[in-house]
């Protein structure tokens, strides 16, 4: 029963981070928090060093660097979406990412679909139109218009499906290199690329330093709650099969949806958590 505490207390910790970032984007721009973010995670990492092989092939570092470019590009699309709408929103269509991950696997690495994982497919869907109904409108299209229309839900649609790229890119590292490795590594090339966009595109150093110095503190708590989490989650994977402890990690979707309508008071929470439940187990399905 410990990968089960494990997995739930992964949960726990996903959605104190959900909310952390949430209440902390209020504070500060997406950009200034992902950039700000990065580079705490990346010292939180740094104690890998003791642990981390440094012995790899120069295509598995260039695999690396492109899987950071897309999920430094997820994560800043998260971010966007998560400071604009509502987090019991948020939460329920990032469980579009198995149904995306699976279909990707199937066209590119070949990986066969079973009727379990259709079914699944197909929950995750049908969540995400439940969550996007408008009960005041009765066009059948509707849900799926309001879905596209939003940029900040395109947001979220397209992180999905970056995230599911940068995924099956990191399939092919964890052959060559260690977790601790990886980690490592990742995080040190997802903190410069944001260095260099905020340099590029922002103010600089000088956004930097006004993400850390109103919103510093809440910054280092999403640092810490997503590195516990992912820590307890690996543990749980390293005990058990994966596909029993995503499901129970993938919880976090739930509670961050739950909580939002109490702490920021946010409408349609029992729709949208209803609707995360079907997708949930659309979950379950492609992965069990």
């Amino acid at each position: 029963m410990l990968w089960y505490i494990l997995a739930l207390g992964s949960a726990i910790f996903s959605t104190l981070a959900a909310l952390t970032e949430k209440k902390t984007l209020i504070k500060v721009h997406a950009m200034e928090f992902s950039c700000a973010l990065a580079i705490v995670n990346f010292m939180f990492t740094l104690p890998f060093l003791f642990l981390a092989d440094f012995n790899i092939p120069l295509f598995v570092l260039a695999v690396m660097y492109a899987s950071s470019i897309i999920a430094t590009i997820a994560f800043l699309f998260i971010a966007k979406a998560v400071r604009h709408l509502d987090i019991s929103l948020v939460s329920p269509l990032l469980n579009l990412n198995p149904a995306i991950l699976a279909t990707l696997a199937y066209f590119v690495l070949g990986e066969r679909i079973t009727h379990s994982q259709i079914a699944g497919i197909l929950m995750i869907m049908a969540g995400a139109y439940i969550v996007e109904i408008n009960w005041q409108k009765h066009s059948i299209l509707d849900p799926i218009k309001a879905m596209f229309s939003s940029r900040h839900t395109r947001y979220i649609l397209l992180s999905c499906l970056l995230y599911a790229i940068s995924s099956i890119c990191d399939k092919l590292v964890l052959n060559y290199v260690t977790p601790f490795t990886y980690l490592l590594i990742i995080q040190f090339f997802i903190a410069i690329n944001f260095i260099i966009l905020i340099n590029l595109f922002y103010g600089g150093f000088k956004d930097i330093s006004f993400g850390f110095r109103h919103a510093g503190k809440a910054i280092f708590l999403v640092a810490f709650f997503t590195i516990t989490y992912r820590f307890l989650q690996a543990w749980a994977v390293s005990l058990t099969l994966v596909s029993l402890v995503i499901p129970i990690k993938r919880l976090s979707t739930l509670f961050s949806t739950l909580a939002a309508g109490k702490l920021f008071h946010e409408k349609g929470t029992k729709r949208k958590a209803i609707a995360c439940i079907i997708m949930l187990i659309g979950a379950y399905l492609i992965i069990a």
